[in-house]
């Protein structure tokens, strides 16, 4: 499953389809959640990542977006709609 979305993710950005990427590094971060989070729950839950990655106010200007890093409450990437949503 990881093979396909990178293979997507690539497709994505050489078209320029920054919808594209963002629904799929929403689906990379749901496939991280359900095979790798419970091999290590106290490191890898991630309530903080999770609450902005879901926060309406954050979903209503983004088309996606993953935990980058290793995980945990760390670091969010972000695919902003537009210039203006992303400042």
């Amino acid at each position: 499953e990881n093979g396909r979305v990178v293979d997507e993710a690539l497709a994505a950005i050489s078209r320029s389809d920054a919808r594209r990427l963002g629904e799929l590094m929403t689906e990379a971060q749901a496939l991280f959640d359900r095979l790798a989070a419970p091999l290590c729950p106290a490191q890898l839950t991630a309530p903080v990542l999770h609450r902005v990655l879901h926060d309406p106010r954050v979903t209503s200007l983004t088309w996606g977006g993953k935990g980058v890093g290793s995980q945990g409450d760390g670091t969010a990437q972000l695919v902003a709609r537009s210039g203006d949503d992303q400042r």
